[in-house]
């Protein structure tokens, strides 16, 4: 907690120092207009990309794999926004750099042994085949319960839920 509070006065210095010089350099004006457009474009590439992984995430679950994209890298893109809220050159080049998907990788598997993230999902179970194959495809039961047959009628009425 104490290396999180001293990252965050050291980058909100360095960001104000590094605003401070710019303005002196550039001027006022030019600086707000800096400031102004790498917020809405960082924002609108932000958006763009967590819907790109969005979409990853439900085209690997709808086809019954785990997706490329963690939940860690989605969660840096959600970083990434946040980072272009705030004012200023540092934070934007931070937020923009996280927006490309090598440097998201990079720093997604830096920080996974320091989460603790490697040694969580080594207790958890493996999945297995309730069954064979079935049109070509296995179907995988996460639950532990039996798959039914795909062409066997139901034994009730249908409900919607």
């Amino acid at each position: 907690m104490r290396r999180l509070l001293l990252a965050t006065i050291v980058i909100l210095s360095t960001e104000l120092w590094l605003f401070l010089w710019l303005v002196h350099q550039i001027g006022w004006w030019p600086m707000l207009g800096v400031t102004m457009f790498g917020g809405v474009l960082g924002a609108s590439l932000a958006k763009r990309q967590g819907r790109q992984v969005f979409r990853e995430w439900q085209a690997a679950f709808g086809s019954g794999q785990a997706p490329a994209i963690g939940a860690l890298e989605g969660a840096l893109v959600f970083v990434s926004a946040a980072l272009f809220l705030l004012p200023g050159v540092l934070t934007d080049v931070l937020a923009f750099a996280l927006l490309f998907a090598p440097v998201r990788q990079r720093v997604a598997q830096y920080l996974r042994p320091r989460l603790g993230l490697d040694s969580w999902t080594r207790g958890l179970p493996t999945r297995r085949t309730a069954r064979g194959p079935v049109d070509g495809r296995e179907v995988l039961d996460t639950e532990g319960e039996a798959v039914p047959d795909a062409d066997a009628e139901p034994a009730g009425p249908r409900q919607l839920h």
